[in-house]
Parts: C-alpha cells; structure tokens; sequence
C-alpha cells in the first residue's frame, strides 16, 4: 500500500446529482482607539448539485441549487436573498473552475486543483485557488501548496486526505488600504467515483485602515456530503462528484 498512487480528477457524467451542507462561522474583531468591538455570523446552507452537460474534453457544467439557507449574525436572524437561485458554473476535471455565470458568487469558496499525474501519500503539488476577501465583495487568487497526507475513510468512503495551505499573502484593496490573508484547508476526496466528500477551510485575514482602525477576521467553512443520491441516465451507470462552489481547497 506504501507504494499507492492515485489519479485525482472529477468522473462526472450528465444528470449526476449530488447534495452537499455548508456550514460557515465567521468571527471579526475591530479594534479602534484601544476599544475592541466582536462582530460573529453563523451560515448554514443545503445545495443540491447538478451535472447538466459534459463536454469532450471532460469538463462540465455545474447546475448550483441553493435549497435552504440560514444567517445570523450575533443571534440575530438575517434574510438570506439567494435561497432558491441556481447558479450555473463551468469546471474542468481537475476541480478548476473556469467560468461563473452572470451574478453568480465564489464567495469565500475555494476550488481544489489537482496535479495531471498520478500522486502518492506524501508528494506535493501546487495549484491555485480563489476566495472572497471577508467583508469586501473582492475576490483574489491564491497560489496554494498541495501535499496528499495520507488514503483513509470519510463517510464510508475510500479518500485521499490533502491538505493545502497558501503562505501569507497581501492584497491591496484600496490605494491605502492592504489586507493579509493565510488560508489553510483539509480536503477529502472519493479518488474512485471522483467527488467531494468533505472539505474544511479556514481563513484568516487583517488589516490595518489609514485611520488606525484594524480589522482582523477569522471564517472556517465546512461543506460536506448528505447524502448519496443517484440518478437515471441514458447509457451506463451514472457516477456523483462535485466540490461546491468552494470549498474546496
């Protein structure tokens, strides 16, 4: 088994459905004049996700359902306008995502990049990921090192464990105004039928603003499988995938 190699990649084929829960806790402290005001918002989110077209080169188009959702923030109950939107997307099979449709948003959302070869536990790669800036309507890609720790079970499903971190990275968001963010993620991945089983990111950002305000931010994001449900297609037997707007890194 020491000497186990895997080929991490997408099998999606047209009508695959998959549901997935999103959960995202988010904390911010805002420190100005020696006052420190805390600021947190609780996110829980169902989607159901369908494979609508595949195309030659094996990439494909991603139907994003938003089924439910739930905000507070500190206790209070906040409407959630996106429920019942569906946000069509395009990824390749190594989980990059090329294309969003019109109003769509990767917010705080994070895309796995596999590597064209084959890997083993311990090899590393590098990749790209995109993420919203926490609190901004900004998005920013992130270079991310890739390193496939270990083949163990999630969910009664036979994964690859890879964990990814990109090193600390400043953003400029206005001509006076930088913000630094560190995002680090563990992603779990079915390497046989090719979908996301579990992904967990973190993201910590901070920054200082020209009046000597500092805003530091912490968001953990957690998407996961609910549950398997697979559909008729015409052909052969149809297969699940497919990471959530994200997550995962």
């Amino acid at each position: 088994m020491n000497g186990k190699k895997v080929k991490l990649e997408y099998k999606l084929k047209q009508g695959d459905i998959s549901k997935y829960k999103t959960l995202v806790e988010s904390s911010t402290e805002i420190t100005e004049e020696g006052q420190t005001k805390s600021i947190s918002s609780v996110m829980e989110m169902m989607t159901t996700q369908t494979i609508s077209s595949v195309f030659p080169d094996g990439s494909m188009k991603v139907e994003v359902s938003i089924d439910s959702a739930s905000l507070k923030r500190d206790g209070e109950e906040i409407p959630v306008p996106s429920v019942g939107q569906t946000i069509p997307m395009k990824m390749k099979k190594n989980g990059e995502v090329s294309q969003l449709g019109a109003g769509a948003s990767g917010g705080g959302q994070t895309h796995a990049s596999f590597p064209e070869n084959q890997v083993g536990t311990g090899e590393n790669w590098s990749g790209e990921s995109t993420i919203e800036i926490p609190g901004t309507d900004k998005t920013v890609v992130l270079k991310t090192n890739h390193t496939l720790e270990s083949f163990e079970k999630m969910k009664n499903h036979e994964c690859s464990k890879i964990n990814v971190s990109t090193p600390e990275t400043t953003i400029p968001l206005q001509e006076d105004v930088t913000q630094t963010i560190l995002v680090t993620g563990t992603t779990y991945f079915d390497h046989n039928e090719g979908r996301l089983v579990k992904s967990i990111a973190e993201t910590k950002t901070w920054m200082t603003l020209p009046t000597g305000q500092s805003v530091n931010t912490l968001t953990k994001m957690i998407i996961e499988l609910e549950g398997d449900k697979k559909v008729e297609s015409k052909g052969p037997s149809v297969s699940f995938g497919n990471d959530f707007l994200m997550p995962s890194i």
